[in-house]
């Protein structure tokens, strides 16, 4: 199922949940999000890096609550079940 802005997500990190490698896992695995946006070439990280580039073409830009807003890879977000 495709993602699209304004759905609420969870941000899973697959690797570090087959690993169970601590060093390894995203800051924000397990935490729910919303999706902002498709993150876009020209954006730049939270962490003043350069800009995404073609990296941007995988991710997203979310809130998360009491985190703030970050780019995460498509391949780390999941759908919330719905009832």
């Amino acid at each position: 199922m495709p993602f699209n802005d304004g759905d609420t997500v969870q941000i899973w990190d697959t690797m570090f949940v087959d690993s169970g490698d601590q060093d390894d896992c995203l800051s924000e695995h397990g935490q729910v999000a919303v999706i902002v946006r498709r993150s876009e070439r020209e954006d730049v990280p939270l962490d003043n890096g350069p800009p995404l580039g073609e990296d941007a073409d995988e991710c997203f830009f979310c809130a998360v609550p009491g985190k703030g807003l970050t780019h995460v890879n498509e391949a780390w977000l999941r759908h919330l079940a719905t009832a």
